[in-house]
């Protein structure tokens, strides 16, 4: 831990996202209305899929956000049933290390900012370094999507050479 940053390591994993343009709050809403469908069955092989937390919010080119979902018992060697909506895909996701801050309140421009600058702060004279751009974590299960007092900022981070 250092301070209100933990430092975490997620594993390999299949998920399905999809990338939407708009602003980040209506972009969050119309990425998990594509999504609800595959997981829930609308898919190629019309298999009901296990999704679990966090959903991921990650800014991608100007004026586009990319939305998350990972899927349990699915992998590469598995798979998954393909996507029936042109707009849903399915990615790989290589483990990766974050640098995660909980942020109270619903996910804002204002609040993730807040979360980014916090995290960058506590990370300054450590052995870690940021080594891409922040992204919001919402702590839910996917099924019983009800909004938490909180979400996460998260920033990947790579540990600095000795």
């Amino acid at each position: 831990m250092l301070g209100a940053v933990a430092v975490r390591r997620s594993r390999d994993s299949l998920m399905v996202q999809t990338t939407v343009k708009g602003e980040a709050g209506v972009a969050l809403g119309t990425g998990l209305r594509r999504l609800a469908p595959y997981v829930r069955g609308d898919n190629r092989e019309r298999r009901v899929m296990v999704a679990v937390a966090p959903i991921i919010q990650r800014a991608g080119t100007p004026g586009t956000w990319t939305v998350q979902i990972g899927l349990a018992y699915a992998d590469a060697a598995s798979g998954a049933p393909s996507p029936r909506s042109g707009k849903v895909r399915l990615v790989h996701a290589p483990g990766e290390t974050f640098a995660v801050m909980r942020v109270p309140g619903r996910p804002s421009p204002a609040a993730c900012g807040r979360g980014e600058s916090a995290i960058r702060a506590a990370l300054d004279g450590t052995g870690w370094v940021a080594s891409g751009r922040a992204m919001i974590r919402l702590p839910c299960a996917f099924g019983l999507l009800r909004w938490t007092d909180y979400f996460e900022v998260a920033i990947p981070v790579a540990a600095l050479p000795q």
